[in-house]
C-alpha cells in the first residue's frame, strides 16, 4: 500500500480536476517539481517551493522545503521576489530554492537580530571596508546586539525599532548610523531568507539636529589665519594648506616632499594617514577613493609648502637629526620619517578656533573651500575632482552648485579669495 502524507508534512493532496483524490495524481499545492534530499519526502511524493502573494503588486512570498534538522524540524527558509505573475514568481523560487541546494544550506535555526548584524559585518569586511571604518561599524553593531540582539529576527516589530531609537536619543546618541547599520543588517537577513520584510526601513526615524553649521566665511577664514599667525608658523601655514586644497584630513597628515612639484605646482595626493586609537600608532593607506589626484596650487600654498620645508630642514639641524629621504611635512619627529597622528592636526587647529571665536570643525575646512569655488563660479566637475570625490553626484549632493572656470585659474581664484594679512613666515 502507497505510504500516506504525515499530518505535519508541507504537502497534501489537492483535488484531482474531477473533483476527486486519485492516488496516483498526488499534486502539491503551489510547487515546483523536484525531489527533496535524495528526490523524495519521507511519504515518496514529490517536493516544491511555495509562493504565495504578499500585500504589495508584484512582490510574493516563497518558502523552500529542504528536509528536516536533526531534531526532527523542517527547513523552510523564505524570501520575497519581486515578479509581474505567479508563474515567473514560481520559476525564480524554483532558482533560488536551487541554489540553496548547490550550497548545502541546512542551517536554518531561528535566526535573531544578533545573527544579521554579524552577517552585515562579514558581508562588510568581504567588500574590503577599511579598518576604521569596520571599527565604527562594530560599535555600532554592539549598541544593536546589546539592545535587540536576543530576539528572533522574524519576531522584531517597528515598534521595537522606534523603541530603540527613542533610547538612543534619550542618551543623546546619534540615530541616522544605528538606523543605517541596522536596516543593512535586516537586508543581509532579507537575503538569508530569514524574514520577509525590513522593518527597519517602515520604522519612523526621528528627526535630529547634525550639529554641522555652515563652513567659515571668508571673513572668518582671515581671522582664524590672523590668530594662527599669532600661535605658530605651522599653525597658519598648516590652514592655508587645508582651506586651499581641500585635502581630507587623513591626507593632509600623509603629505610628503616628493609629492609636491616646486615646478608645476601641484601636488599629487596618493596616500593619507589612519589610525583607530591614538595608543596603536598610524598606517599609511590609499585615499578614501582609492585613487590619486592631483592637485593644483596657488601661489600661497606653494609658499607655505616651501616654508614648512625650510622650517623641517632647519629643526633637523638644530637637533642634529638626518632628515628622511621623504620626509613627512607635518612630522612630529626630528628626522620627519613618520607622519602626524590625524587627531594632532585636529588638536592644532581647535586650539586656533577657539582663540579666534570661530564655530568650526577641521573638516569644515574642507566645505569652506568646496563652496567658495562654487560661489566663484568654478564647474563642479572640476570642484569634484579636487575634493577627490567618486563622482560629481557625491559633490552635487553636498554642495548643490556650480557653474564655468578651470584648473589653474579655479586654484588662483582660491588664492585671490583672501589675502592673509603678512606674508606667511619661514
Amino acid at each position: 500500500m502507497r505510504e500516506l502524507l504525515r499530518p505535519d508534512d508541507p504537502l497534501r493532496l489537492l483535488p484531482s480536476p474531477q473533483g476527486t483524490h486519485h492516488p496516483d495524481r498526488q499534486v502539491l499545492q503551489l510547487g515546483m517539481r523536484r525531489q527533496l534530499d535524495e528526490g523524495r519526502s519521507s511519504s515518496g511524493v514529490v517536493v516544491m517551493a511555495t509562493v504565495e502573494p504578499s500585500d504589495r503588486k508584484g512582490v510574493w512570498r516563497a518558502r523552500a522545503y529542504l528536509g528536516r534538522d536533526p531534531a526532527g524540524r523542517q527547513l523552510r527558509p523564505r524570501t520575497t521576489i519581486t515578479a509581474p505573475t505567479r508563474s515567473r514568481a514560481q520559476r525564480l523560487a524554483d532558482a533560488w530554492e536551487d541554489k540553496l541546494r548547490a550550497e548545502g544550506r541546512t542551517d536554518y535555526r531561528p535566526r535573531t537580530v544578533a545573527d544579521a548584524v554579524e552577517a552585515w559585518l562579514q558581508a562588510c569586511e568581504l567588500k574590503g571596508n577599511e579598518p576604521r571604518t569596520m571599527h565604527s561599524y562594530r560599535r555600532l553593531g554592539d549598541d544593536i546586539v546589546d539592545q535587540l540582539g536576543a530576539r528572533r529576527v522574524e519576531q522584531l516589530t517597528v515598534a521595537d525599532v522606534e523603541a530603540f531609537y527613542r533610547k538612543l536619543l534619550a542618551r543623546g546618541t546619534r540615530v541616522s548610523h544605528h538606523h543605517a547599520a541596522l536596516r543593512g543588517a535586516l537586508n543581509k537577513a532579507m537575503q538569508h531568507g530569514w524574514v520577509n520584510r525590513n522593518v527597519a526601513r517602515l520604522a519612523s526615524r526621528p528627526t535630529e539636529r547634525t550639529g554641522k553649521g555652515a563652513p567659515p566665511t571668508v571673513n572668518e577664514i582671515e581671522v582664524l589665519l590672523k590668530v594662527a599667525r599669532e600661535r605658530s608658523a605651522m599653525a597658519e601655514r598648516l590652514i592655508v594648506v587645508a582651506i586651499q586644497t581641500g585635502m581630507r584630513r587623513g591626507e593632509l597628515a600623509a603629505m610628503r616632499r616628493s609629492r609636491f612639484d616646486v615646478d608645476r605646482w601641484t601636488y599629487t595626493v596618493d596616500t593619507a594617514v589612519w589610525a583607530v586609537k591614538a595608543s596603536e600608532g598610524v598606517h599609511l593607506k590609499a585615499p578614501k577613493t582609492h585613487t590619486k589626484r592631483v592637485i593644483p596650487l596657488s601661489d600661497q600654498t606653494v609658499a607655505a609648502i616651501l616654508a614648512q620645508a625650510a622650517w623641517l630642514e632647519d629643526r633637523a639641524r638644530v637637533v642634529r637629526a638626518e632628515l628622511a629621504p621623504d620626509p613627512f611635512l607635518w612630522s612630529p619627529a626630528p628626522d620627519c620619517s613618520v607622519p602626524p597622528h590625524p587627531d594632532w592636526l585636529t588638536r592644532e587647529f581647535a586650539a586656533v578656533r577657539r582663540a579666534a571665536g570661530v564655530s568650526a570643525r577641521f573638516h569644515d575646512l574642507r566645505h569652506a573651500m568646496a563652496t567658495l569655488m562654487l560661489d566663484l563660479g568654478v564647474p563642479l566637475p572640476t570642484v569634484s575632482e579636487r575634493l577627490g570625490h567618486a563622482n560629481t553626484h557625491t559633490t552635487a549632493s553636498i554642495y548643490a552648485h556650480g557653474v564655468s572656470v578651470r584648473g589653474r585659474e579655479a586654484a588662483e581664484l582660491l588664492g585671490r579669495a583672501f589675502q592673509p594679512a603678512g606674508e606667511l613666515e619661514a
